[in-house]
């Protein structure tokens, strides 16, 4: 229970011995795996709000892909779907 308290709140726990030496290695995994899940969340979240950008690709698309080069050309959507046909 005290390694899921310390990965959601960051209470370290009162370990003693050897089980303070298990302790820290799996720390350094626990917060090397917060940290990924960190950078996940927010890789995530910049996509979401490409893709759901209200004037470059007039709200949200079916086919996300349509986005990108949406914002790279400054072009609509519509005349990207119509290239790709």
């Amino acid at each position: 229970m005290e390694l899921l308290d310390y990965s959601k709140r960051g209470a370290v726990p009162d370990f003693k011995g050897a089980l303070l030496i298990a302790f820290n290695f799996c720390r350094a995994k626990i917060d090397s795996d917060g940290q990924k899940f960190t950078e996940k969340c927010e890789k995530n979240a910049e996509k979401a709000r490409m893709r759901w950008h209200p004037t470059e690709c007039h709200g949200i698309q079916q086919d996300a892909d349509v986005c990108q080069p949406c914002q790279i050309n400054k072009t609509k959507p519509k005349e990207i779907k119509k290239k790709r046909v």
